[in-house]
């Protein structure tokens, strides 16, 4: 499994949330679709189970609740969504501009 480490994800992405499924383990959620509202800087969760076609990033909840950045004073509080493989590596390997 490769790790992506942090990347920076582009307003507009979209993917999808995380549901907890069969054994316990996470899964993203086709109902839950997310569409990235800001560019954030987000870190792969390489570690867990499942990923391949889909992988899976912790966002900031900030990015997506602007108004909890000053609900948790000293925690920070991140929403697990899985995003297509493909659109990762895409945003990976474009060069920067």
């Amino acid at each position: 499994m490769k790790d992506y480490k942090e990347v920076r994800l582009p307003k507009g992405l979209v993917g999808y949330e995380s549901e907890t499924g069969h054994g316990g383990w996470w899964y993203p959620s086709k109902e839950n679709p997310l569409t990235m509202p800001i560019n954030a800087t987000c870190e792969h969760l390489h570690l867990w189970k499942n990923q391949g076609d889909m992988v899976v990033f912790a966002v900031p909840r900030c990015v997506f609740r602007p108004e909890d950045l000053f609900e948790e004073k000293g925690r920070k509080q991140y929403v697990a969504v899985w995003f297509y493989t493909e659109d990762i590596d895409g945003i990976v390997n474009t060069p920067a501009v």
